[in-house]
């Protein structure tokens, strides 16, 4: 389970780590939010939430927090029309795999009625080598330092966490409420 705070919520004190990763991947406005968060623990403060983001572009991205999960993970997973790319991001856990797929999308010849399944006519996983991994703060520090000592934008600049904060508050503002505290 994750550490519990007493003093924000899990999508306060969590998304703005998942956001900042997927504004790096996909740089494009978020057009719309809906969050929905759960109280399970403490009244009015949430311990689980889940956020559905459009992207311009028609790209959706899905966030799931929980400080109640049995399982201490950190996962990406990227999905396109052909290939997904899935990323563990935990301590010795970490690792990328590649997924080739192929789904048959044709309809029956004849204008039959399809069937109520598409078939996936290729699938196949491989693990893809990461160099060995250096701490993560360590890399951001050194990153920080090199861009004050060279002129050009961080990628923690307040420019950029403005854009994470804007969609916490639009997420959060609309959110809905579920579970009770007992």
């Amino acid at each position: 389970m994750g550490r519990i705070r007493r003093d924000s919520n899990v999508w306060w004190n969590s998304a703005p780590h998942d956001l900042s990763i997927l504004f790096h991947l996909v740089p494009r406005p978020v057009v719309r939010t809906r969050l929905h968060q759960h109280t399970y623990l403490q009244p009015g403060i949430a311990d689980m939430a889940v956020c559905d983001l459009e992207l311009e572009g028609g790209i959706s991205a899905h966030l799931y927090l929980s400080w109640l999960h049995p399982e201490k993970t950190a996962r990406v997973t990227v999905v396109g029309s052909r290939r997904m790319l899935a990323y563990e991001g935990r301590f010795e856990k970490r690792g990328i795999t590649l997924y080739d797929y192929a789904v048959d999308r044709s309809t029956p010849n004849g204008g039959g009625v399809a069937a109520p399944i598409v078939p996936v006519s290729h699938f196949a996983a491989r693990r893809l080598e990461i160099p060995a991994a250096a701490e993560p703060l360590g890399l951001a520090a050194a990153h920080f330092v090199d861009c004050i000592t060279s002129g050009r934008e961080p990628l923690t600049s307040g420019a950029r966490s403005l854009r994470v904060v804007e969609v916490l508050e639009a997420a959060d503002d609309g959110a809905t409420q579920g579970g009770r505290a007992g």
